[in-house]
């Protein structure tokens, strides 16, 4: 047990706590205005620094409510620090808690921030990944250096980190690549294709269209998954030229989820592009995917597009309970710094929520589209990612699209790639050799 001391109350304290010491080390801990007789490892987190005591640094942030613009200090290294100390040689020589506050928060986020054409953070000019905080699973680094020392403190100190698993997450924007559009869309398709000479993709329609087998249509690959293991993501609301030709109401599409669901494959709302400036959007949708599959608690936004704190207000006040919008697109990362699922703390109340964040550490379209890499680059850079996970004993969340099993275009080779890389990862789950579980279990 571990017995934090602290000044006063602080649901923000709590939360880094939570994070580090619950969710990441599993360690029983509590926060506590003084020791108590036969209590566990008392550390003392204030600002001042008591004598004879054991003192976790604390810059005293956490106390603080609201929000302000700032730059936290930052120490960079193999691992980088914020909010170090200056000339210290104390073993944790950073305010620890208020680094992973401000990470798992996205703090820079609620900020004013430079921003790309969609919206999102722009990556030459955000604070967390202009600095490359983005490259490590930041809080689990932290973890580790603050279980050794409680370690070295009370080596009988008991851990029960969480086991690494991974998570396939499937985005549906696009259903299909030429079955069941309207005559304009597909004489317009036909048009373009012959002005520019691309016979090989009027042919691939023409096939299509005859027999009805589309490339990017999900059931033609449903038996490559591991129906425990993979999740759909159903954009289901067409609101800009971003979104897809396929809106529900839909007969087709409907069928379509409805096979997906029938499967035994969880199934969630992909709301639409302009969701998440307009959150008021995000019930209808979930209502409409809802009529269909029946009630769903998963979500993940379009484009990544999301707004603190209104979209992830409407997403909860919608009924979605599990969020998987929090990655990287330029480049693979953990956002957050986190590799496990968490809460959301909303920064305007100052409260942690119901909402369960799940942070995906890697994309298809980032790998293909932004790195432009070849499969077999893809799937080194995937399984380094899930070792780096697993090291971090968190759970590995691989962002696909239906279209990356197609074959055709740009995902050339992309199947044949994926079935031996989901094998290995289910192979990793049963690996022995955790980073954090090898010593104080």
């Amino acid at each position: 047990m571990i017995d934090l001391i602290i000044d006063q109350p602080s649901p923000r304290i709590d939360y880094a706590c939570d994070l580090v010491l619950g969710r990441i080390l599993g360690v029983r801990w509590r926060t506590l205005s003084q020791p108590e007789p036969g209590g566990g490892l008392a550390i003392w987190y204030t600002p001042a620094n008591p004598k004879d005591r054991y003192h976790l640094p604390c810059n005293g942030w956490l106390y603080e409510k609201g929000l302000r613009p700032f730059i936290p200090p930052i120490e960079l290294g193999p691992v980088p620090l914020l909010f170090p100390l200056r000339h210290s040689h104390a073993a944790i020589p950073f305010d620890l808690l208020a680094a992973t506050f401000y990470l798992a928060t996205e703090y820079a986020r609620w900020l004013e921030h430079p921003r790309d054409p969609h919206g999102r953070p722009d990556p030459a000019g955000y604070f967390p990944w202009q600095n490359k905080l983005h490259q490590l699973p930041l809080v689990h680094h932290y973890a580790d250096q603050l279980k050794s020392w409680l370690l070295s403190l009370q080596p009988a100190l008991q851990f029960h980190p969480p086991k690494f698993s991974f998570e396939i997450a499937i985005d549906v924007d696009q259903p299909w690549r030429y079955l069941h559009r309207d005559a304009l869309v597909k004489t317009g398709s036909w048009l373009r294709d012959l002005l520019r000479g691309n016979q090989e993709e009027n042919a691939a329609r023409r096939l299509a269209l005859r027999t009805g087998d589309d490339p990017y249509a999900p059931e033609k690959f449903l038996d490559l998954l591991p129906v425990e293991k993979t999740l759909f993501f159903f954009l289901v609301g067409r609101q800009s030229p971003h979104d897809n030709r396929f809106p529900l109401p839909h007969p087709a599409y409907e069928k379509l989820i409805c096979q997906v669901a029938d499967r035994g494959f969880r199934t969630g709302l992909h709301p639409s592009y302009l969701s998440s400036d307009r959150p008021e959007i995000i019930p209808a949708e979930k209502t409409a995917l809802e009529k269909v599959t029946g009630q769903t608690v998963y979500a993940r936004q379009h484009f990544l597009k999301y707004q603190y704190p209104s979209t992830f207000e409407a997403l909860l006040d919608a009924g979605i309970r599990e969020e998987y919008s929090l990655s990287t697109f330029h480049e693979p990362g953990f956002v957050a710094g986190m590799a496990v699922p968490f809460p959301w703390f909303n920064l305007k109340e100052n409260q942690v929520t119901q909402l369960i964040l799940h942070p995906c550490m890697i994309m298809d379209r980032t790998l293909q589209q932004y790195m432009q890499l070849q499969p077999e680059e893809a799937a080194k850079l995937i399984l380094k990612m899930a070792q780096q996970v697993k090291r971090a004993n968190g759970k590995f969340v691989l962002n696909l699209h239906n279209e990356t099993f197609s074959e055709v275009a740009e995902w050339k080779g992309w199947k044949s790639m994926l079935i031996p890389l989901i094998a290995r990862l289910k192979e990793m789950e049963t690996d022995e050799g955790n980073l954090q579980a090898k010593s104080g279990d």
